[in-house]
């Protein structure tokens, strides 16, 4: 029988292992190098008794259903990776209507986070978050955006995660007709998870050395 990976699942090998975001949970699990094996197996469409096995296993955990296999590829991440950092924030121009809608957005993802916290996955940008409309560039360099949000940020120390400063980051961004994904991406042995903003191969709010550790799972337009 032909499976492919539930949706709002996605997944990465990493250490030997299979480890996996539940966009729906908002978890994120591993599987163990025997049963990455088994998973990988299930996977490759090997018609053998154990891969039937281990394909009902996986079915009753609500990792795979019933579908075509070639959809399976869909799941993994095809994301470029950064070789290039943002621009140099030194000296940026921080325009005060610019800082003000800076500010707005980090205090709203700090709502979300406390009281909405799986929303901060949700896939695209959520047009109703906001009243008002988008702005043009305008010739707004990048360097002056991400320079104003360091400073809105510095303005408003708020606690709030790599997920919440990358979505903050995403929507200011957004608002400038600048396009971004956010990538989400994990690492073992201590397991943790991180995220940050990505255009094209440039990190935007992370160093190349601060995201090495990290394989990725996901990237979120």
């Amino acid at each position: 029988m032909p499976a492919m990976l539930r949706p709002g699942l996605a997944y990465c090998l990493t250490g030997g292992q299979a480890v996996f975001l539940d966009l729906n949970a908002d978890r994120y699990f591993a599987l163990s190098s025997a049963k990455t094996a088994a998973f990988s197996a299930c996977l490759s469409e090997d018609p053998s008794p154990e891969v039937d096995t281990a394909m009902r296993y996986f079915m009753d955990a609500g990792i795979l259903v019933a579908g075509d296999a070639d959809a399976t590829s869909a799941a993994l991440p095809i994301v470029e990776l950064p070789a290039r950092e943002g621009p140099i924030q030194e000296d940026g121009l921080v325009r005060p209507r610019a800082l003000m809608s800076a500010m707005a957005i980090l205090l709203f993802t700090r709502f979300k986070q406390i009281y909405r916290p799986k929303a901060l996955f949700a896939l695209g940008l959520e047009a109703r978050w906001w009243k008002f409309g988008g702005t043009s560039s305008g010739g707004v360099h990048l360097r002056d955006l991400l320079e104003t949000m360091s400073c809105a940020e510095r303005l408003l120390p708020l606690r709030l995660n790599c997920v919440s400063r990358t979505r903050a980051l995403k929507h200011f961004l957004a608002r400038y007709g600048l396009d971004t994904d956010m990538i989400v991406a994990v690492r073992l042995h201590p397991f943790s998870a991180h995220c940050w903003l990505q255009s094209g191969d440039m990190v935007l709010n992370d160093t190349l050395e601060g995201i090495a550790p990290y394989t990725v799972i996901r990237g979120i337009a």
